[in-house]
């Protein structure tokens, strides 16, 4: 997602509609034959006790307009609210409310988890490519533990692959990096 923060459903819409864009970009340049892409969206939307946030229910409805055939594939997005080993454990807490003097933040938690977790598992689980949209960092062990031997994931990221103090690890592994 674009690093300013969403305030508001049309700030989400236009997030969302970006990333669905450029995968479908990405995607259709990249592997020709591919006519179908699911997208797991990941992040806070989950209080602890069980509550959605706003930002949530704002992606549930972009993600619901999303869906359908965009330049001969059809996309079919889904906000990951478990680990796709156990798609029926909905985590709590992956978004907890802190208090700074007079006003609130959102923080997310457990998110780069979970999405390690689905890379370590999804490819055996499909037998098929994973391709992961992230500019953080965190997802970099995920991503070597999924690496050795195996034609399993890429990396697209905003950012040129030599930027990255980690990136020796991935290329050597063969990762093949992207950039948008």
């Amino acid at each position: 997602m674009p690093e300013t923060a969403e305030r508001n459903f049309q700030d989400v819409e236009l997030n969302v509609a970006t990333v669905v864009n450029m995968v479908v970009d990405h995607v259709k340049h990249t592997w020709e034959s591919v006519n179908e892409c699911r997208l797991r969206f990941f992040g806070g939307w989950v209080l602890a006790d069980g509550r959605r946030t706003q930002q949530g229910h704002w992606v549930a409805e972009a993600l619901r307009a999303a869906r359908g055939l965009r330049n001969g594939i059809r996309v079919l997005p889904e906000m990951a609210f478990a680990l796709c080993t156990n798609p029926s454990a909905e985590l709590r807490g992956t978004a907890r409310i802190r208090r700074e003097r007079r006003s609130y933040t959102l923080q997310q938690k457990m998110v780069d988890t979970m999405i390690t977790a689905d890379l370590l598992t999804l490819p055996l689980m499909l037998g098929e490519r994973i391709v992961l949209y992230s500019d953080d960092d965190d997802v970099v062990p995920g991503l070597i533990a999924c690496r050795p031997g195996r034609e399993v994931c890429d990396l697209v990221r905003k950012r040129a692959s030599e930027t990255r103090p980690n990136d020796p690890h991935l290329l050597a592994l063969g990762v093949t990096v992207h950039t948008y």
